[in-house]
């Protein structure tokens, strides 16, 4: 978390002008979501689309192996650093 904090305060150094970072209390940096953490994330959104296919007159249900596999192929803790 340590080098996560420096990256993020060295970009906000770069992208904001002194005047503005000077008028910030605090920058806060959250940790990486869990495996779990994440499943309930993509499980809400899902819900929001089965709502809206259901308004269409179509069902869908999801398991939560299949949203393990979406997790594992489309996931990328990385490219949120």
């Amino acid at each position: 978390m340590d080098a996560a904090r420096e990256k993020v305060m060295a970009e906000v150094r770069r992208q904001l002008k002194p005047g503005l970072l000077n008028r910030l209390d605090e920058v806060v940096v959250f940790g990486p979501l869990s495996h779990e953490q994440l499943r309930k994330v993509a499980r809400l959104q899902m819900k929001d689309v089965a709502k809206h296919l259901a308004e269409k007159g179509v069902a869908l249900a999801v398991t939560d192996a299949a949203l393990d596999y979406v997790l594992f192929e489309r996931y990328d803790p990385v490219s949120y650093l």
